[in-house]
C-alpha cells in the first residue's frame, strides 16, 4: 500500500519556511518561538520548552577548563541570524561585564557541543542536548541563574483548513500538547 503523504523534513531559515507555509507548500513548521508566528493568520501548538545553558568541558578533576569571570573568555556561538544566536547575543549585550572573544560560531547545537567538549569555549547549549553530558561530567555548567535563558519550541500552521491527512496530524498534535500540560 502506498503512504498516504509524504514526509519532507528541511533544516531551513526561518522566514523560508514562514513563506513555504503562506504559499502552502508546507502543512505546518515546528520551529522555536517566533512572536509573529503566535498571531492570525497562524495557529501553534507548544511543543516544549527547555533552556540554554552556559557551558563547558571539564577537566581532569571535573572543573571547568573556562569560567565566565575571566577575561575574554573563548565563545563558542550559534549563527547571528538564528533564534538561539539572537538570545544569547541579546543576554550578552544586557550583561556587559561578560568579556569574551568569539571563538566559533555554527548554528547548530550539536557541533557547538562537539567544539565544547574539545575544550574550546563556553557554549549556551539546550538541557536536551547535554543532559548526558553534564552526568558523565564531560560538561559542566557554568552556574549563573541570571545567564540561563528559556526557550520555547511550537508547530506552526495556517489557521485555513488543510487536507485531510495533515488535519488529522494536528489533531494528533494537539491532543499530545493537552498529555504533556
Amino acid at each position: 500500500m502506498p503512504p498516504l503523504f509524504t514526509w519532507a523534513i528541511e533544516a531551513i531559515d526561518v522566514d523560508e519556511a514562514v513563506d513555504k507555509l503562506r504559499e502552502g507548500q508546507s502543512d505546518c513548521i515546528f520551529s522555536f518561538h517566533d512572536e509573529d508566528l503566535l498571531e492570525a493568520p497562524f495557529d501553534h501548538i507548544r511543543l516544549f520548552e527547555s533552556q540554554l545553558f552556559p557551558v563547558c568541558a571539564s577537566d581532569e578533576h571535573g572543573e571547568a577548563l573556562f569560567n565566565l569571570a575571566q577575561p575574554h573568555f573563548p565563545l563558542l556561538n550559534y549563527s547571528r541570524n538564528s533564534y538561539m544566536g539572537r538570545l544569547i547575543n541579546r543576554t550578552l549585550t544586557r550583561h556587559s561585564e561578560l568579556s569574551f572573544s568569539t571563538f566559533f560560531v555554527s548554528s547548530m547545537s550539536e557541533l557547538l557541543k562537539q567544539v565544547a567538549l574539545d575544550g574550546c569555549g563556553i557554549a549556551w547549549l539546550p538541557e536536551y542536548a547535554i543532559q548526558q553530558e553534564i552526568r558523565s561530567g564531560k560538561l559542566v555548567v557554568l552556574n549563573r541563574d541570571e545567564l540561563v535563558i528559556p526557550i520555547q519550541a511550537y508547530a506552526y500552521r495556517m489557521n485555513t483548513r488543510m487536507n485531510p491527512v495533515a488535519e488529522r496530524f494536528w489533531r494528533e498534535l494537539r491532543e499530545l500538547e493537552i498529555v504533556l500540560s
